[in-house]
């Protein structure tokens, strides 16, 4: 994730927010912030603009879903090649819907249209990709959906989200565990140096023995 985003040209402070924006997310929802980070990644090298929202927006969307996780991974496939493509194809849609029919229907109520309307639109080539994934960013990040990601909807659920949280805990352990190995092998670095100078300095001395 790191290499692809500063070969976008974002800054190591830009990707460490995503990052930590995305594991927020991640931990409170059932979702892996490793995937939504790889789909983060394609998106922006899309060049899409509210890629965050948009993947966050996903999430709240699939969480109608009946196995949430699926739908996430179904969204953000068919998202990611729908957005390599200025109209949106009627099978990426397809495969949506039959994830999430209920949030779609939702997506074409945001988009003044019904779900028939927007489906026959779809198929006339009649939708902007753009269209389609700045409404699925501003529906799937509403209070409504927002809360739904949230809601753990069973015993299994409320788990994977524990799971999740203790991946990011044990992360972040691990880095600042390797930050502090870094710095202490600096340290030890820094003082044979130093041995070693003095070493040389008093080598370096006539020696006055009789």
């Amino acid at each position: 994730f790191d290499g692809n985003m500063q070969m976008l040209g974002q800054t190591p402070k830009q990707i460490g927010k995503v990052q930590k924006s995305l594991q927020d997310f991640a931990t409170a929802s059932i979702y892996g912030a490793s995937d939504m980070a790889t789909t983060y990644a394609q998106m922006a090298a899309l060049g899409v603009d509210n890629t965050e929202q948009l993947v966050k927006g996903m999430g709240g969307l699939a969480s109608s879903a009946e196995s949430p996780q699926q739908a996430m991974k179904t969204l953000s496939t068919q998202m990611v090649q729908a957005l390599a493509k200025p109209q949106m194809q009627w099978q990426d849609f397809k495969l949506m819907m039959e994830q999430a029919p209920s949030a779609m229907a939702q997506v074409a109520k945001h988009m003044g249209m019904s779900l028939d309307d927007l489906i026959l639109g779809i198929q006339d080539g009649e939708i902007a990709s753009k269209d389609f994934a700045q409404a699925v960013a501003e529906v799937g990040t509403n209070e409504q959906f927002s809360k739904l990601a949230t809601t753990f909807k069973s015993t299994g659920q409320a788990l994977d989200g524990m799971t999740e949280t203790l991946a990011n805990d044990q992360e972040m352990f691990e880095s600042l565990k390797t930050q502090l190995q870094e710095v202490e092998a600096k340290q030890k670095r820094e003082a044979a140096d130093i041995q070693k100078k003095m070493l040389a300095l008093e080598q370096s001395f006539p020696s006055y023995e009789a």
